[in-house]
């Protein structure tokens, strides 16, 4: 009975209740002929909150000191009220980044909780937050809407090999036959300007049958394209 008693005090110490900073975009867009981008985030809890913000170039453990990536986040750190906002500006530094494609990195967001007199007993906890930084050069003369009509689908074996002929970077999300309700014949996957992936896929699949590739637009929303597999 003392141990339960116990339990139910340290659960009621532990803020489950804490909502964090969100960023008002799922993935940023930074146009080549710009030397800086914004983004807007927005405390949606009551507590105030740190802020730590870097680009890394895909390291998932990458830190703001170990992080080679030619960008700056103004602020760097930042003090976010409760209910509050801060816009976080992202400027590019010299570079020799690829003029006829896209660049892929990744924008790291480190909410910490601060610590005020009524959260002396409560656990403080970080959460981090990565999406991805598209660079596009402005000498990119094909629009990007255009680019989910020239991926290419065809099967070879027990294989689905996915071509990209365009300069920018193709996430697809879903690949489906039978209807919208059913399942996705892939994991999600993101291909490389001018690159070809072979991923492995469930179900069956066969030459000649009509597919709809569910791929994530620049507004991080679900596009939707049908193709027949070669």
């Amino acid at each position: 009975m003392m141990r339960t008693g116990i339990l139910i005090i340290l659960l009621l110490c532990i803020q489950v209740g804490y909502a964090g900073v969100v960023i008002n975009t799922t993935r940023v867009i930074f146009p080549g002929n710009q030397e800086n981008t914004e983004i807007q985030l927005t405390n949606s809890g009551e507590m105030p909150s740190l802020v730590q913000s870097w680009v890394d170039e895909g390291d998932i453990n990458s830190s703001p000191e170990t992080s080679s990536a030619p960008f700056m986040v103004v602020p760097p750190v930042t003090r976010i009220a409760g209910s509050g906002g801060q816009q976080l500006k992202i400027r590019v530094l010299k570079n020799n980044l690829p003029r006829d494609r896209e660049s892929v990195f990744y924008l790291n967001v480190v909410d910490i909780p601060a610590k005020t007199a009524t959260t002396g007993n409560t656990l403080q906890f970080a959460l981090r937050t990565r999406i991805k930084l598209f660079y596009r050069p402005d000498d990119l003369l094909q629009p990007p809407d255009a680019v989910p009509e020239q991926i290419s689908a065809s099967l070879s074996g027990e294989t689905l090999i996915l071509k990209n002929p365009t300069p920018y970077y193709f996430t697809l999300s879903a690949l489906v036959s039978g209807g919208d309700n059913a399942p996705s014949h892939i994991s999600t996957v993101m291909l490389a300007p001018y690159s070809e992936s072979r991923v492995a896929y469930t179900g069956h699949l066969s030459a000649g049958e009509s597919v709809t590739l569910i791929s994530i637009n620049d507004k991080g929303r679900n596009v939707r394209t049908e193709k027949k597999l070669n």
